[in-house]
């Protein structure tokens, strides 16, 4: 429940911040992006927890996912505004 609330609410922010002339091509980057990064990441984090450990690899990832969030609402807060 709690990603699909995510989804929407991310998708809904893209759509905002778009141009009307550029959206069909931002939402096709977007797609590719979430529907062809999310298998990619999956298959990566397959191989490295085969490599060392589930919980290392978990913390790996989400102490990446807490740095790009910090990156965003440092320097980027341009997408926050809506």
């Amino acid at each position: 429940a709690a990603l699909m609330i995510v989804f929407a609410c991310n998708l809904s922010v893209v759509q905002l911040r778009v141009d009307d002339v550029m959206r069909g091509r931002v939402m096709s980057v977007y797609n590719v992006a979430f529907r062809g990064g999310m298998p990619f990441g999956s298959v990566l984090s397959g191989y490295l927890i085969k490599q060392t450990s589930a919980p290392v690899v978990m913390i790996a990832n989400g102490v990446l996912v807490v740095l790009v969030a910090i990156y965003f609402v440092l320097f980027q807060r341009k997408v926050l505004k809506l």
